[in-house]
């Protein structure tokens, strides 16, 4: 498993990486969607981010507790802040699962690996 040196609210830890099973299908599901970005603005364009682990535990990689954020948006939900109420747990979830709804009604019928061979060599 590969790790990474990840700062972790205000300390350096060593952790590991999301399984790369666990991290396809998190990013095939999202279509690397923001899920926070839809829920705010209804924003759905692709973007460059990362898989964050809701709980904040790292070793904890079900798909329940992951989520593709854009880099802006994880960089917000792991701080703290002293005055404004930073993202929940549940809401997050909450904009996942729209976001995941909306990603597979729009998602264009793909053609399985499967029939690849036979419809090349027609």
């Amino acid at each position: 498993m590969r790790t990474t040196l990840g700062l972790r609210r205000g300390c350096y830890m060593k952790r590991s990486q999301v399984p790369d099973e666990s991290l396809a299908e998190v990013l095939t599901a999202s279509r690397r969607r923001c899920c926070i970005c839809f829920g705010l603005h209804g924003d759905d364009a692709q973007k460059a981010g990362q898989v964050a682990h809701l709980d904040h535990d790292p070793s904890n990689n079900h798909f329940d507790n992951l989520a593709f954020l854009c880099l802006e948006h994880h960089d917000k939900y792991d701080s703290r802040t002293s005055q404004s109420k930073g993202f929940t747990i549940a809401e997050v979830k909450r904009y996942r699962t729209e976001l995941l709804s909306h990603v597979a009604r729009i998602q264009r019928p793909r053609v399985p690996p499967s029939h690849w061979s036979t419809q090349s060599s027609r």
